[in-house]
Formats: structure tokens, sequence, C-alpha cells
């Protein structure tokens, strides 16, 4: 049986983590406007400008960003637009984002009242609506740039708050080191502020750094995503608007397989040794059919049905069954359709036949950008393997499955011009039987091919992690083991 070309499915998850940090990076604007290049390992793929107005009543700081990326034999543009609000004092009113590329438009506007923001978000036409609750100490980007001229007006050369995050509609944890009269190479001037941000997520942290100026006015903002180098240099219109140089960052994202797996081989016990080419340390996660061992040649990988070292849980954590803003089980649109197709009494065959749903109704077009929830996924039908694995485990929720994700690589003969790679994938785990079990729908199903790299909640943050893991991985050896390979589920 020929297994199903998921390429068609996950070919652009590069380009979501692009946005993701895009979407994270400070850019605070007191210029009435300053335009910037934007460069991924030095190359020229895009601009972004900022924009500062004030009036009596209303402080508009606005950004517009747009990336030229191709991967997989198509271009893509990435063209982002946000917009905060605040009022006199600084106190914040509302935001926006736009996100718009061939294949999305993907609109989010929130509220701000005291403690409570309502955020609105359209996306293929679905309008979805949340109530999220922040602290009054929560720091929005507009007023990081007051707390930086504050700390080093007093001398303080380190800060700590909470930051919101509009993707993950909740505050995190962050920390800014400030550097004083640093010397940036590249840069004529008096005197250099140099700030580094580090954002605290719940598996990784993201660092972003910044150059200003004497007048706080940043000349270069740097950060590194999926093993890319990015930055936002400094520039004039006319140098901002240049031509582009568009990057294939797909093959960035592919480890070599040492050989072609045949379809019979992915039904075996299949051992693998991995590296980081940077010589950090790799972790991969113990699972129900995943054992991780570390020694001298690196680190082991055993993937069978039967191979897995996951430690034993009584039961498994309260989360594996609640809805979350990219599972929403509780969904009206996705119980009518557990309760319809999730009947049989038992959890194994509740979850494949839930499986063959997602498999037939998604169209498997690929998403280029954003992070496609299980209930945009339900409603349109259209999503790359984030998408199936979210609403597979959403559908296992709402039958009272307990489920999760993982991401990682799976195996494909030809990708990207590419052969025998393994390639950025997720498909979502179930609570059976005392222990978790792996269902893929976005391939003919899971096997000994599938390694994964990180499990949560289906937040993209994990996916993030993982994407960036990717970047530095070599595959030193892969070998099959004589231990037969059960059922695919």
């Amino acid at each position: 049986m020929r297994r199903i070309p998921f390429h068609q499915l996950c070919k652009r998850n590069g380009l979501r983590i692009a946005l993701f940090f895009t979407l994270s990076l400070p850019m605070p604007a007191m210029a009435a406007e300053q335009w910037f290049s934007v460069l991924l390992d030095g190359n020229k793929v895009g601009y972004a400008t900022t924009q500062h107005s004030e009036s009596a009543q209303l402080t508009l700081d606005s950004s517009h960003t747009v990336i030229d990326l191709k991967g997989a034999g198509r271009a893509n543009q990435l063209d982002i637009e946000l917009n905060f609000e605040s009022d006199p004092h600084g106190n914040p009113l509302s935001f926006s984002t736009h996100v718009r590329t061939r294949d999305i438009d993907r609109l989010q506007r929130g509220s701000i009242d005291a403690e409570t923001v309502l955020l609105r978000s359209t996306y293929s036409g679905i309008e979805q609506r949340e109530h999220i609750t922040v602290t009054r100490d929560t720091v929005w980007p507009m007023q990081e740039l007051q707390l930086i001229k504050t700390a080093v007006a007093q001398g303080n050369r380190q800060l700590q708050f909470k930051a919101f995050d509009a993707m993950l509609g909740s505050s995190l944890p962050v920390e800014l080191k400030i550097d004083a009269d640093t010397k940036v190479t590249g840069h004529d001037l008096p005197q250099i502020l140099h700030v580094t941000r580090t954002v605290h997520y719940s598996d990784h942290v993201a660092i972003t750094s910044t150059d200003f100026d004497a007048t706080y006015q940043p000349q270069r903002i740097s950060t590194e995503i999926s093993g890319l180098q990015m930055q936002l240099v400094a520039v004039t219109r006319e140098q901002a608007m240049a031509p582009n140089q568009a990057l294939d960052y797909l093959n960035r994202l592919l480890v070599r397989s040492p050989f072609r797996i045949s379809h019979e081989a992915t039904t075996q016990h299949i051992r693998y040794t991995l590296a980081l080419r940077d010589g950090a340390p790799l972790d991969p996660p113990q699972t129900g059919e995943q054992r991780v061992r570390h020694d001298a040649a690196g680190t082991t990988v055993d993937v069978c049905n039967q191979c897995g070292n996951e430690a034993r849980e009584d039961k498994p954590a309260p989360e594996t069954l609640q809805p979350n803003p990219w599972m929403q089980s509780d969904a009206t649109e996705i119980r009518t359709i557990a309760e319809r197709v999730g009947t049989n009494s038992d959890p194994r065959k509740r979850m494949r036949a839930l499986t063959d749903y997602v498999r037939e109704h998604m169209r498997g077009r690929s998403e280029f950008l954003g992070y496609v929830s299980a209930l945009e996924a339900i409603k349109t039908g259209n999503g790359d393997c984030t998408a199936y694995a979210l609403l597979l485990a959403a559908l296992g929720r709402a039958t009272g499955v307990p489920t999760r994700v993982a991401v990682g690589m799976v195996y494909d003969p030809r990708f990207n011009n590419r052969n025998d790679v393994f390639a950025p994938h997720a498909w979502a785990q179930a609570w059976i039987g005392g222990h978790w079990e792996s269902f893929d729908a976005a391939t003919e199903g899971f096997d000994s091919t599938h390694i994964a790299l990180a499990i949560g909640q289906g937040d993209p943050s994990r996916f993030s992690t993982a994407m960036g893991t990717l970047a530095k991985m070599e595959m030193r050896a892969a070998a099959q083991v004589a231990t037969k390979f059960a059922t695919q589920k």
C-alpha cells in the first residue's frame, strides 16, 4: 500500500515560523516613519516600515512587513500589518494584526478594557470571539520603549515583566537586558543602546536583540528562527524597496536519511542515531512508541509500537481532555461530528474512525502561513498536517478520549526536489489502555518513520521549538531491528 505524499500537507511549515517571529518583533516607532530591510541569512527578502502618530485623544503605532519566500517550487509573499492604539497617557486601547498571503487572509482585532481583552479573529469568513483575562501590570508593545527609556535614566540595566502574546492569547514572562554605549558594526553612530529581549515560553525561550541609536530609534533587530538568522536593518525607503532575493527556506528544515526506506521497512522497528550539528544536547521525548537513549555516538531513538519507554501514569493530565484556543473540543461543530462518528465504545476503534473522518474531510491543501485551529479546519476542510493533528485531537477529546499533539519529522522519499529526507510533521496521540498511542490522519497512518521532537497541547510554540531543532539536526545512522511493527493507526 503506497504512502500518501504528506509533502502536500506540510510543505510550508517554515513560513509559519517566520510569521510567528515577525509578529513578535518589537518595533517601537518614535519617528513619524522608519524603514527597514528584512534579511534572512544575509539575503534581502523583504521590507518593513513603522509609523507613529499622535493626536489629543489617540496615539497610533503601526508596522507593515512584506517578505518574499519560496518553497516546493512556489513563490509566496507574507504581508503583515500590525496596529496598536493607546490613549495620551500610554494606556492600551486596541490592537489588530492582518496577515495576507496567496492563500490566507487572517484578521485579528483586540479591544482592551482594564484586565479584559475581547479578541475577535476572522479567517476564511469564520469569526471567533474570545474574552481573555490579563493582569493590570501586563506590558503592551507600545509601552516597552518607555520602560527602556525610564530604566536607562535610572541606571537600571535589567527588567522583568509580563508581555501579552496575541497568538497565544496569554501573558508571557519577559526579561530585558540593557547594555549602553555599545559599538555596532555597520553603524557610524555616537551611541548605541543594545537591548536583549528574552521571552519565556513553556518549553523554550525566544531571544531578540535590538540596537537603538541615541534617539531611541531601532537600527537593527536580530534573532535566530528555525536555524535562520533574521534581521531588520534600518535603511532609507529606497533601499528598503530594492528588489528582494526570495529564499528557499524549506531545505533548511530537511534531515537527510542515510538510505531509502521502503514501505515494508516502515512497518519494522527502526533505530536512529541523531545529533545536533552545533553539539548542543538533543532530548526528544519518550513516548508510547519511542524510546530515547544517549551515548557518545549521539542520541539513539527507537521507534515501533512496542518500543516506547514513557513513564506510566495513573491517568493523563486534566488538560488533555480540555478545550483550548487551538483545539476547541467544546465547539458545536466539533461535538456534532464527534457524536456522529465517534460512537464505538472501544476508544482505539473510536480514534480510528475519527482518523478516517479527518482524512476524508480535509482536502490536504497546505496552509502557507498562520496556524489553523481545529475549528477552522473542520469548517473549511483546509490545512496542513498541523490542522489534521489538531482536528483529530479535538474530536478525540470531544468523545472523552484524552489527546495531545506530537510534532517532529517523518520520512518522505521525495520532498522539495530532495530524495529520501525527513521533513516537518505533526500527528495526534491518544490515551488508550493506560498509555499513549499515535494516530496520523495526514498520511496512511503512524509508522516507524515518525520521530517526535516535542509533545504538547497544540500551541504553535511547540512547533516552533521542533523546527528550530530540525534546522540543526543530522541523522548519523538508521537501522532496522528485527521486531515486527503492529497494525498502523
